[in-house]
């Protein structure tokens, strides 16, 4: 079963180092694609597992809106324009050096063309990023975290990878709580990572797209 996306540019980073961890928290008011949190891995080979705050992170799941209107413990469709808001688990990574991607164990093909609300891995000249969607909303944070999607990606070379909520740079400011990620190497012990601030301007966010089209437009 293979999945696709679109075709959206993101431009250059400049970064300075400062230590990090393997657990990766990604604050839904901050770290957008605009000002992701950015660590250092060797090449190889990473697993991705969304964790809550009982197992060390510092969030559960993130939320878009002011209140979640998402009744159903399973989760309600997401839909554009938004008819139903609720907590969402939601995230995408960004690296030059990303090759093979999975979610929840299915390959995604890299490509320019998009399905709606579904997860997938962009590479073009300008970028090479995959985003992890499971096209719902939730009723409330745990319920989010518990249908979140692992994932799985390989670098081809050492590089810097940015985590990322999936939301517009410009539509932050009302968002509440975000996403903690256990960053894992399958092969060998994952090494220290270096975490990077963004110095750079003109960013356009593949989240921006996101937003506009993909149903997380605010009411």
């Amino acid at each position: 079963m293979k999945k696709t996306c679109m075709l959206v540019g993101i431009s250059v980073f400049l970064f300075v180092n400062f230590a990090s961890a393997t657990i990766i928290n990604i604050n839904s008011r901050s770290n957008s694609s605009a000002n992701p949190v950015e660590i250092f891995l060797e090449a190889g080979t990473y697993n991705v597992e969304p964790i809550g705050i009982a197992a060390g992170g510092l969030y559960d799941s993130w939320i878009a809106w002011a209140s979640a209107g998402c009744n159903n413990p399973n989760g309600c469709p997401a839909t554009s324009p938004t008819t139903v808001t609720g907590w969402l688990n939601n995230y995408e990574i960004i690296s030059s050096s990303l090759t093979d991607v999975s979610v929840n164990g299915i390959d995604l093909v890299p490509t320019d063309t998009v399905k709606p609300l579904e997860s997938c891995f962009l590479v073009t000249p300008k970028s090479t990023l995959y985003v992890v969607i499971d096209g719902l909303v939730f009723q409330n944070p745990l319920s989010a975290l518990s249908a979140a999607l692992w994932s799985e990606f390989t670098l081809s070379d050492s590089a810097f990878v940015g985590f990322a909520i999936t939301d517009s740079p410009s539509m932050l400011s009302d968002n509440r709580g975000g996403i903690s990620l256990k960053i894992g190497s399958t092969s060998e012990p994952i090494p220290e990572p270096v975490s990077m601030l963004l110095f750079g301007t003109g960013l356009v966010g593949f989240t921006g797209y996101l937003r506009k089209h993909y149903k997380f437009k605010k009411n």
